[in-house]
């Protein structure tokens, strides 16, 4: 015979109530019911487990045995259950989320901290990628959720998104530079200058050549070509050099007067969104993340 976890609970109740009756009551069973269980562990182990009097039932040395035993195994149990409670209701569990540079310094790290103070032991993983990566990921599953630019396609049908903000393309420099002083240029003064851009053919890159093309001006020669924002901020901040970026990229820096902020003519506002499968149901954490998001996203409109 195998000891089924509910019959060896059954022995432990009983230890602890002291009644029979108290322990049917506890458990929510028949006292027939439960007398006939602790029968079939009698039966099974050839040994008496309890000594019933008038006072009520105690355990023999045998069952005091089995119940120590089966003790550790009870507290698995229940520790089990409220693990499962918790994941269901999305206050544990695993959440992979996928971040463009720009999703990972704006409103994403505050939702995270808002959702470890409400969900401690919910582990978060975030990864950054460029944002066609992000999007190959999430398609096959490798996130739960990922924060990126909408861009100019639609989405494909199995994709659910929601738009959280919007940012928009500005150029960077020292505070020490010509351009700094005007906080505004013209597409024809960034080719003038000495440029930092991104690699080619990221989501960035195409970005800005879509700017110098609207605007009819060449790409310019002898550009600097950088895929690290940090790397990027630095040169800018100790150089001669500008940059294009999102201006959510480098809030920080300009309220701190480490940058210069720099409007650029014709530049268009974008979304940022994020997005979840549609052919996946929504686990309990992403749930709670999305409102720690969208909270977050509240209190970066409200600053």
């Amino acid at each position: 015979m195998t000891f089924t976890p509910r019959k060896l609970s059954d022995l432990v109740v009983i230890a602890r109530e002291g009644s029979l009756g108290r322990a049917a009551l506890a458990l929510g069973v028949s006292q027939p019911a439960l007398s006939t269980s602790i029968a079939t562990l009698e039966r099974a182990l050839g040994a008496p487990l309890l000594v019933r009097s008038g006072r009520g039932v105690s355990l023999t040395e045998y069952g005091r045995l089995l119940a120590s035993r089966a003790e550790p195994l009870e507290a698995l149990l229940a520790a089990a259950m409220d693990d499962v409670r918790a994941l269901k209701s999305g206050l544990a569990g695993v959440l992979r989320i996928g971040v463009s540079p720009v999703a990972s310094v704006a409103a994403t790290p505050e939702a995270i901290v808002r959702l470890q103070r409400e969900a401690p032991d919910i582990r978060v993983e975030v990864t950054e990628f460029d944002d066609d990566t992000l999007a190959d990921k999430l398609a096959s599953g490798a996130f739960d959720a990922a924060i990126s630019p909408a861009g100019g396609a639609l989405d494909p049908p199995y994709i659910r998104r929601e738009d959280l903000f919007s940012d928009r393309l500005i150029a960077i420099s020292s505070p020490r530079h010509a351009l700094a002083a005007h906080g505004a240029a013209t597409v024809a003064q960034l080719c003038e200058a000495r440029l930092i851009a991104p690699m080619p053919g990221s989501p960035i890159h195409r970005a800005i050549e879509a700017l110098f093309l609207a605007q009819g001006a060449p790409w310019p020669a002898g550009t600097l070509v950088s895929n690290s924002v940090a790397a990027t901020k630095r040169m800018v901040m100790s150089g001669e050099h500008v940059s294009i970026v999102s201006n959510r990229i480098v809030e920080p820096e300009v309220r701190a007067g480490m940058l210069a902020a720099i409007d650029i003519d014709g530049a268009r506002a974008r979304t940022i969104c994020l997005r979840t499968l549609r052919t996946q149901t929504p686990k309990p954490a992403i749930e709670r993340f999305t409102r720690c998001l969208r909270e977050a996203v509240s209190a970066l409109h409200d600053a």
